[in-house]
């Protein structure tokens, strides 16, 4: 749930470098292989999309004068190209001032556009609690070194990703730290309450699973953090050997229950029964592997 709070007034470096040429650093085969644009200037930062010895594709960020950055741990960025948002990456430090992000799925779209552009944007956050800093790239000779890169490195396993972002080994320390960042930046305070998580069985089998009710942890300065029209957000997640879960749902939900292991029940919106919102909607799901399927009314 973890989202970016796009501040209402951000401070804007004009990069004297906004118009240089992307440069492809290695050759197919090389040890590195990268495409990549730095500005001149206050910023001196370069941005880049890498791989190291043919491996998977990797986003980079680097500044030896940023000082608000490399002192950050890690450092969250919206990429814009022309008016439009391209991506939006978590890169975390690396070494002092250099940080690195995976490539994912959801970013091959603003590839194409980094490479039709004229110019980019990059819309950096430090903390929380300060407006982000934007830094302006210009796009010339993008698409040749992107197409090089991407020839001399692989894809990410955007199957391997999309299971690892699903498994935790402590789903409920990662769900109140997301719901705590989200508060903070309201200016509240979060305070979990009694019924937050609770053991249930949802494979018929050991190691027990967990489900999360979102709401339960409430945010002094808002009452809609994790609720909405269609419900509170809840989540289950499957206990797995070795201590780890994985989630099967994360969804708004009315109510759940789970009659018997294997079958979960929801309360849900109306629309999700094609009905108006308000009316009564009851769906039932059966856990297949590590996937819930709705099963027939």
């Amino acid at each position: 749930m973890r989202k970016l709070i796009v501040a209402c007034f951000a401070f804007l470096v004009w990069a004297s470098g906004a118009q240089a040429q992307w440069v492809v650093e290695g050759e197919g085969g090389a040890a590195r292989n990268a495409a990549q644009v730095c500005t001149d200037g206050q910023t001196g930062l370069c941005f880049e999309l890498a791989c190291e010895a043919g491996g998977p594709l990797t986003w980079g960020l680097s500044s030896e004068t940023m000082i608000d950055m490399m002192a950050a741990p890690r450092v969250r960025a919206l990429i814009f190209v022309g008016s439009r948002l391209s991506g939006e990456v978590t890169f975390e430090q690396t070494s002092p001032g250099v940080f690195s992000a995976p490539m994912e799925q959801s970013h091959e779209e603003g590839i194409e556009r980094l490479k039709a552009g004229a110019q980019a944007e990059l819309r950096l956050w430090f903390d929380i609690d300060s407006p982000p800093e934007i830094v302006r790239l210009g796009l010339r000779g993008s698409r040749s070194a992107l197409t090089a890169v991407e020839e001399a490195c692989a894809r990410p396993d955007y199957a391997a990703q999309e299971v690892a972002k699903k498994t935790s080994d402590n789903p409920l320390i990662d769900i109140l730290g997301d719901m705590k960042e989200a508060c903070d930046a309201l200016g509240g305070q979060l305070t979990p309450l009694e019924g937050l998580a609770e053991a249930v069985d949802l494979d018929g089998q050991d190691p027990i699973d967990m489900r999360v009710n979102h709401a339960k942890a409430e945010c002094s300065t808002t009452s809609s953090l994790v609720c909405g029209s269609a419900g509170c957000v809840t989540s289950l997640w499957l206990g797995l050997e070795g201590g780890d879960y994985r989630q099967v749902f994360e969804g708004n939900v009315y109510g759940m229950s789970l009659p018997q292991p294997g079958v979960v029940e929801m309360d849900l919106h109306g629309s999700a029964c094609g009905k108006a919102g308000s009316a009564p909607c009851k769906k039932r799901f059966a856990l297949v592997g590590e996937t819930l399927e709705p099963l027939a009314d």
